[in-house]
C-alpha cells in the first residue's frame, strides 16, 4: 500500500505561536496517513517565544530558523518546501489542525493538470465571538474548481518549481497571488467539501480586526497592481467596489451641501452606505447560517470597507515615496487574509 502513496512534504509556519504548534504538529502525527511517507518542517518567522524549541522537541520534525527582520508568509513557505524533496506539499499555518483523512481524501482528486487542492476550513471555536463567526463564514467556498486557495493547501511541487514558489516580499495576499500565477502556467485549483483544518484565528478586539482589514487592503492593491497589465485582472474589481463605496457617499454628502440639498444628500449617502444589507438573505441561505450570523455578516460588509480603503491608500503612498509597508518580527505573519 505503501508503495501506491506518495510521499508528503508538510510545511508548517509561524511566528510566536507557541500556544498552537504543538497541537499543529500533534494533528499531523495522528493523520490516516502512513508516518514513515510524511516529512514535517517547521518554518519559524522569527518567534519571540518557545515555538522554535517546542517543534524540535518533536522527533522528525525539521525546524528552520529564518532570519529576517521583515518575515512574510511567503519566506517561510519558500523555505520549508525548498528543504524538502516529496512531490506532494501541504502547507498549513501553526495554527490550523488537519484533519486525519485529509490526505487520502485530497489525493482522489490530484489528477491529470490538477496542481493542487484544498478543502473546507472552520474555526476551532467558531461562536467565541463575532471576529471568529466572521472567520468561519469567510473561509466557507464553494465546491470545484476555484480561483485561489488559501493558507492551507496541497499542492505538487513541480507546480512551485513551474510557478516560481511564493512572492517573499507580500506581507499578505500571498496565497491568491501564487494560485494566479499557478492558473496562468496552465494548471487548475479545486476545491472539495472534505474537511482540510480546524483554524484558530484567535481574534478578540476590534483593534486586531481594523487591522487584519487594513492589510487585506493594501494586499488587494499590491497584488492587483502586479497583472494590471494581464487580461484577467486580478482583484481590480475589488479595488474599484471598495474605493466606490468608501468615496460615493462622501460626494453624495458633499454634494448635498453644495447645492442645498442637505437632508435628501444625507439620506441617499446613508442609502448607498446600507446597500450591502439587501444581500442578507442570499448570505443566510448561500452559507447556510442564522438570520443573527448573516445580519452580523451584512453589517461587517459595511465597515469592512473603510480600514481597505485605507490599506489601498497605504499601498499608493508607500509606492510614491518608496516606502513599501513592511512586517516587523515582533508580528504574527501566517494570517490569511480575511
Amino acid at each position: 500500500m505503501n508503495r501506491k502513496l506518495p510521499q508528503i512534504g508538510i510545511v508548517i509556519i509561524g511566528i510566536n505561536e507557541e500556544a498552537h504548534i504543538a497541537d499543529c504538529i500533534r494533528a499531523v502525527r495522528a493523520v490516516n496517513y502512513p508516518q514513515e511517507l510524511l516529512e514535517i518542517v517547521y518554518a519559524d518567522g522569527g518567534s519571540t517565544d518557545r515555538s522554535a524549541e517546542l517543534a524540535s522537541g518533536f522527533e522528525g520534525v525539521r525546524v528552520i530558523k529564518l532570519d529576517n527582520p521583515h518575515p512574510t508568509p511567503g519566506r517561510g513557505r519558500n523555505a520549508g518546501w525548498r528543504a524538502i524533496s516529496a512531490p506532494i506539499i501541504q502547507f498549513l499555518d501553526a495554527d490550523m489542525i488537519i484533519d486525519p483523512d485529509w490526505f487520502l481524501n485530497a489525493l482522489e482528486h490530484m489528477k491529470d493538470n490538477i496542481a493542487a487542492v484544498c478543502g473546507s476550513l472552520n474555526e476551532i471555536h467558531p461562536e467565541k465571538n463575532i471576529y471568529h463567526i466572521l472567520a468561519e463564514m469567510e473561509w466557507a467556498g464553494d465546491e470545484g474548481l476555484c480561483d485561489f486557495f488559501g493558507g492551507g493547501v496541497l499542492i505538487k511541487r513541480n507546480v512551485l518549481l513551474d510557478a516560481g514558489g511564493y512572492d517573499e516580499t507580500l506581507i499578505a495576499g500571498e496565497d491568491p497571488e501564487l494560485s494566479y500565477r499557478v492558473r496562468k502556467k496552465g494548471w487548475s485549483i479545486r476545491r472539495i467539501k472534505s474537511p482540510m483544518a480546524r483554524h484558530d484565528i484567535n481574534m478578540s478586539s476590534f483593534y486586531k480586526y481594523l487591522k487584519r482589514s487594513f492589510r487585506s487592503g493594501y494586499a488587494y492593491a499590491e497584488v492587483s497592481m502586479r497583472f494590471i497589465k494581464n487580461k484577467e485582472k486580478m482583484w481590480l474589481k475589488e479595488n474599484i467596489r471598495i474605493s466606490l463605496r468608501t468615496l460615493l457617499p462622501l460626494v453624495i454628502t458633499g454634494g448635498g451641501f453644495a447645492f442645498d440639498y442637505i437632508l435628501p444628500g444625507i439620506i441617499a449617502a446613508l442609502i448607498v452606505i446600507a446597500k450591502p444589507l439587501l444581500g442578507i438573505p442570499k448570505v443566510k441561505i448561500k452559507k447556510n447560517r442564522s438570520w443573527n450570523h448573516a445580519v452580523q455578516y451584512g453589517v461587517h460588509t459595511i465597515i469592512v470597507i473603510y480600514p481597505q480603503f485605507l490599506g489601498l491608500i497605504r499601498y499608493f503612498w508607500g509606492r510614491i515615496n518608496c516606502k513599501p509597508l513592511r512586517n516587523n518580527i515582533t508580528q504574527k505573519t501566517s494570517r490569511q487574509v480575511m
